[in-house]
């Protein structure tokens, strides 16, 4: 089966189908162990190799599983070892000729079906197992006709081609699930990195409270609205006194920088104070809001203090004269979003015009406080003289900002210019920055996109998690109705090619039952009814005056469920007519067609292998399905034909033949429901991955 293009991507894949074939492992084995120990419980009475060897096989499955739950990782290992002991399985029962007949095409199904072994590795194991048991069949069958040989050949390939089909079927809807949840995520990202950007773009321009009730109301209105009055808060204005005569004497590009390198400590600075930063032409602060607090004036006059530090800091690595000049009010203010296409926050008020003045009258830099915030703060706590009609802040000490916020203290050269300066200053900051990311740079792009590919698969198991509550555990049906209908509305698509399988099936079953079952006009004339309902169902769906119908047995769960059993019936009903017309008496002759009782089961298995086909069919309609069908038969068993079991165990001296094709029978059963369980779970994970309520959710 073709891989993914890209070698990590199927990586990922291959990782992803070993985590959860775990569990389907693990119900394969239990499966298994029940089988065997129930083969041995049959030869209890009389013990024999077959007992001996079932309860080691079962002892076995139950060291595999042990090894499975215990030891993860080792999951590669218990898949091969499972293999070689189906393959085991069927290889000590060659001996019993046909009764090894029935557990060779339960292991080959289940190497195809249920174990994640690439198509080639599985074919060459299921072909080897196949040629083998009928070369077994003709050296220890006692009696064996021609026609007995060509029915047998024609289980196996019929086995192979089922099998075949539900591998690459498996295949198909599991990468495609892959690839569907995995998109998903990616566009998940995308809008979560979209959306980032976007706050990003909004926190420019109005506070962070604000954004959340803007991006609600983005396509509606203008957020024009947006209006709140602070009873108390303090108002931090300042200006950078020289930093135009820097810019002047500097490069456009070094000036550009420099502004950007400002903006980005000062927003630091403001953040680590708890203010507000707002648009303006100059440096403007506000402390208690929107969170109101009784340290705004305190915070407020820390933000001056730390901004006049980075200043200092500016001033020692480049010998530039730069210097702080603001002004701090305290009292009320209003906010909101002013303007209709450009729109900002701004803030009016009485204090904020203060903060302003003090900040335009003073004549020289520093912090000069007016006397409302001087009223808010302890008279100990910070160092205030007076000056003028205002209070003016001296600074104490060194400052408790971060290195990494204040400018780098270089060493600094007496013939050194201020732009030379400015412009060595910009590239150690630069070099420090891409010092930095090559420190936490993975070595390489693939080892980058593995890892990303590595990420979003965890978040595929914690999604997977997630999709799994929103379905039933037991019939995983949607827990939401609207979701379970809206699921039946899919279209399904392996619907034509299982009618296609149908019509072939009918062939094949119509040869097996000529070769080894009596020949009764009663069966071609149903199988011939069955050949003319398939093609009437296939002529209705291409024809628009049915569309109806179309859509009723393609897009509604009812219609879907009770066409598929429709189907099912016809096809069982053409091969138990044939069963049930075998005579009722033990003395047949070895040349009969019911002589070897084998082939009446057999003929059931194949009905049972058919319902494979039918991908998108709900598990456990299916498993009520097979249940019935292995009633029926049980009739033919114990009820209608018990005598031709008890002559064909005395004269070939088997041992109680009719529990083994039973327990066989329920083996298959078992198999193909955990075979459809999984796919309808994959199906169901990738419809919710179309939903995006987890994508994908992905998989197996």
């Amino acid at each position: 089966m073709a891989g993914f293009g890209d070698g990590a991507l199927e990586a990922l894949y291959q990782k992803s189908l070993l985590s959860h074939t775990r569990a389907q492992l693990l119900h394969l084995l239990c499966v298994y162990t029940a089988a065997v120990l129930l083969l041995a419980l049959i030869h209890l009475s009389e013990p024999d190799l077959i007992l001996l060897l079932s309860s080691l096989e079962a002892a076995l499955s139950l060291i595999l599983q042990a090894v499975l739950l215990a030891r993860p990782s080792l999951s590669r290992f218990v898949i091969y070892a499972t293999v070689q002991l189906l393959v085991l399985t069927s290889v000590f029962l060659y001996p019993s000729a046909h009764s090894a007949l029935l557990p060779a095409v339960l292991s080959i199904f289940a190497i195809y079906a249920l174990l994640p072994l690439k198509l080639q590795h599985a074919i060459a194991i299921s072909v080897l197992l196949s040629v083998s048991q009928l070369a077994a069949l003709i050296f220890f069958a006692s009696t064996l006709t021609i026609n007995q040989f060509l029915a047998s050949g024609l289980i196996h390939l019929w086995t192979h081609f089922i099998g075949f089909y539900a591998s690459s079927t498996r295949d198909r809807i599991s990468r495609g699930a892959f690839l569907r949840a995995r998109n998903a995520f990616t566009a998940e990202e995308r809008a979560i990195q979209e959306n980032t950007k976007l706050t990003d773009l909004l926190s420019t321009a109005v506070p962070p409270h604000l954004i959340h009730g803007i991006r609600e109301h983005f396509t509606k209105t203008p957020p024009t609205l947006y209006t709140e009055h602070y009873s108390q808060v303090t108002i931090v204005y300042g200006r950078l006194i020289g930093l135009e005569e820097i810019f002047a004497q500097c490069s456009p590009q070094d000036g550009a920088r420099l502004l950007n390198e400002f903006n980005s400590r000062i927003d630091q600075i403001a953040k680590k104070c708890s203010c507000l930063r707002l648009q303006s032409d100059g440096i403007l602060v506000v402390a208690g809001l929107p969170n109101i607090t009784d340290e705004h004036t305190r915070n407020a006059i820390t933000f001056a203090i730390d901004l006049h530090a980075l200043v200092k800091s500016f001033c020692d690595s480049t010998t530039a004269e730069l210097g702080l000049r603001c002004g701090i009010e305290s009292g009320s203010i209003s906010a909101g979003i002013v303007g209709i296409t450009k729109w900002h926050y701004d803030i009016i008020g009485s204090s904020l015009d203060e903060a302003i003045n003090i900040e335009r009258t003073a004549t020289q830099c520093g912090i000069f406080l007016a006397e409302n915030a001087k009223r808010q703060i302890e008279s100990d706590e910070f160092t205030v003289e007076k000056c003028e009609r205002n209070w003016c802040i001296i600074p104490q000490g060194r400052s408790n900002l971060p290195s990494s916020i204040l400018f780098p203290n270089l060493r600094r050269y007496s013939l050194v210019t201020v732009p030379q300066a400015v412009n060595r200053l910009l590239q150690t900051i630069a070099s420090t920055s891409d010092s930095l990311l090559k420190t936490n740079a993975l070595p390489g792009r693939r080892k980058k996109k593995m890892e990303k590919l590595l990420s979003v698969g965890d978040k595929l198991e914690d999604k997977r998690d997630q999709g799994k509550s929103l379905m039933h555990s037991c019939t995983l049906r949607f827990r939401n109705p609207e979701m379970e209908a809206a699921f039946h509305t899919q279209l399904d698509q392996w619907f034509i090619p299982a009618l296609a399988i149908s019509i072939f099936f009918l062939v094949v079953y119509g040869v097996y039952h000529v070769l080894v079952l009596p020949r009764q006009i009663a069966t071609l004339v149903l199988i011939v009814v069955a050949l003319a309902a398939m093609f009437i169902i296939l002529l209705i769906l291409y024809i628009n005056y049915f569309q109806n119908f179309c859509h009723f047995i393609t897009r509604t769960a009812i219609g879907h469920s009770t066409a598929i059993l429709l189907i099912l019936a016809l096809l069982f009903i053409c091969g138990i007519v044939n069963t049930f017309s075998c005579p009722q008496k033990s003395d047949l002759a070895d040349s009969s067609e019911c002589y070897v009782v084998h082939y009446s089961l057999l003929s059931c298995a194949i009905w049972m292998l058919a319902t494979v086909v039918f991908i998108r069919f709900s598990a456990m309609v299916l498993l009520c399905a097979l249940l019935i069908a292995f009633l029926l038969y049980s009739l033919h068993v114990f009820v209608t034909h018990p005598m031709l079991y008890i002559g064909y165990s005395q004269i070939t001296q088997s041992h109680h033949v009719e529990w083994e094709l039973l327990v066989g029978l329920l083996t298959l059963i078992a198999l193909i429901f955990l075979q459809a369980r999984r796919n309808e779970r994959i199906l169901r994970l990738e419809f919710m991955s179309k939903l995006k309520v987890m994508p994908y959710i992905f998989i197996f």
